[in-house]
């Protein structure tokens, strides 16, 4: 994360879990915005973060409300499956907000983790994504969509955002991108080299590439 995360510049983290993103960000940004809807795992962060790190016992959508959550993972460390998404699973009552509300400044860095809620997380930033042009890490699968992955590219696309994907410790340009071949191939072995599932977006205009 070392080298795509601006060190001068506000961080915000999206799907925080028990905070391992926080952590890092923690350490080279001046102030870090975490969300993670789930109470003892936001319990967990607030005890140990430090005084620049702000959890929001939150999830993070294209509106403000509540929704149910839901985590169809009942193993040691299923919290991190946790979906807005309707499963009838394990469902627990959260407070929905945008990143938009929160009007956050000079935000450099956006990651976003939230099993199937990418678009509308990204939607309920947009005005964040036009006035600070931030670079964003996000986790997206086709698995946990109900519409084509390519509709999270092209509306980042629309916003003139550049993507590229991880493969082999690589960034490689999303334009290369296979979701039969680089995801759904390989859907049964998702903790395996094989499954693609990060993806870098970079403002248009930036210098810097991964």
């Amino acid at each position: 994360m070392d080298e795509y995360l601006p060190a001068n510049r506000t961080a915000v983290d999206v799907g925080a879990w028990w905070g391992p993103w926080t952590a890092t960000m923690a350490k080279q940004c001046p102030a870090v915005h975490s969300f993670e809807p789930q109470p003892v795992l936001a319990t967990q962060l607030r005890d140990w973060a430090p005084t620049h790190v702000t959890v929001y016992q939150q999830a993070v959508s294209d509106r403000p409300g509540k929704l149910h959550l839901s985590r169809p993972d009942h193993r040691p460390g299923g919290d991190g499956l946790a979906t807005l998404r309707p499963t009838g699973d394990n469902t627990i009552e959260v407070d929905v907000t945008t990143i938009d509300l929160h009007h956050f400044d000079d935000v450099g860095f956006i990651k976003i983790d939230v099993e199937g809620f990418e678009l509308p997380a990204l939607k309920g930033a947009e005005q964040t994504l036009e006035r600070c042009r931030p670079r964003l890490m996000i986790e997206i699968e086709q698995r946990h969509l109900d519409y084509p992955i390519t509709d999270v590219f092209d509306w980042l696309t629309a916003r003139r955002f550049q993507g590229w994907f991880l493969r082999d410790g690589r960034w490689i340009p999303l334009n290369l991108f296979d979701v039969e071949a680089d995801q759904t191939a390989h859907v049964d072995s998702v903790k395996s080299a094989s499954y693609i599932n990060a993806f870098l977006f970079i403002p248009e205009g930036e210098g810097w590439r991964p």
